[in-house]
């Protein structure tokens, strides 16, 4: 099938964000990922825990967080038990995967210089969410080193509430990468939504962020621009953060640190309005943020 290329158009992606950054155009000669609703608002859409400090991530372990108590019987969602639906799956796998394995559907998000599409794998039916980037726009705009870090990033990450990068491949005019499919959109959605959730809704979900912002730090990973649209959620209601196109990787010769601006303005923290450079404690201040508009339905500084 032929694939249409990115417009140049300032539109943020729906999911995931088009300004992801990561993977150069001379970096993807091969594959080398891995294989691997909205609900009625008259019912609250997640599963119920007693204490999100009980939500706990072990860098080395791979088993997904537990939640201590069931799911009210009169939820709409499933229990929070059965855990994220995202395989785990090994990272490294030796099948190779190119366009021609794929079959692709609606446009999820179009961004300035890639398109996010439904594409579904030919062998085993199974739908992703394929981010193609235009190689000519990557090389004529100088993004060929976001690009790199941004499927660099992705390649070191493997947890239930991160979106994987499954494989990536490219053709003679674009790059692919191929990630989960979060079906239930972003979390942004659901705030709207439920407009102010139950503080055992905000608790959950905020324990689940940060779980998964402490495994990315675990990682030396940064992300910068967490809020609600970087949050999606997948069929069963658990999250999945998205857009590395704001991760940054903590080096030893820059330990946990990154001077460049990047981020949304009700969710950055106050040293990027100063010299001070950006730190793992940025993504906290947006947990903050992210935590009160739960409860409030809307930004702190709105």
């Amino acid at each position: 099938m032929s694939v249409p290329h990115s417009p140049s158009s300032e539109q943020g992606l729906a999911h995931p964000s088009a300004e992801m950054a990561g993977a150069s155009a001379n970096a993807l000669s091969t594959s080398d990922g891995t294989e691997l609703s909205t609900p009625p608002a008259s019912r609250v859409p997640y599963p119920v825990i007693a204490n999100p400090a009980t939500l706990s991530i072990d860098s080395s372990s791979s088993k997904p967080p537990q939640p201590t108590t069931p799911m009210d019987k009169s939820r709409s969602m499933p229990s929070a038990q059965a855990g994220p639906t995202t395989p785990h799956s090994p990272r490294c796998q030796p099948t190779k995967r190119t366009v021609k394995d794929f079959t692709f559907g609606r446009i999820l998000g179009e961004g300035s210089y890639s398109t996010v599409m439904v594409g579904t794998e030919k062998d085993t039916g199974k739908e992703y969410a394929v981010k193609i980037l235009d190689k000519r726009h990557i090389i004529k705009e100088k993004k060929t080193k976001y690009v790199n870090i941004e499927k660099n990033t992705l390649s070191r990450l493997s947890h239930p509430f991160v979106v994987r990068l499954h494989y990536a491949f490219q053709d003679s005019a674009s790059l692919y990468f191929v990630l989960d499919l979060a079906r239930n959109g972003e979390l942004l959605s659901l705030i709207r939504q439920v407009k102010q959730f139950p503080e055992e809704g905000a608790r959950f979900y905020l324990a689940e962020i940060i779980v998964a912002v402490e495994y990315l730090h675990c990682k030396n990973v940064i992300h910068r621009d967490l809020k609600p649209e970087n949050i999606l959620l997948d069929e069963a209601m658990h999250i999945k953060l998205t857009d590395s196109a704001d991760q940054t990787l903590a080096t030893p010769s820059q330990p946990r640190r990154a001077n460049s601006f990047v981020g949304t303005a009700e969710y950055v923290s106050p040293e990027l309005l100063t010299d001070k450079a950006v730190d793992k404690s940025s993504d906290l201040w947006a947990l903050g943020c992210i935590f009160y508009q739960l409860l409030a339905g809307r930004p702190p500084f709105k």
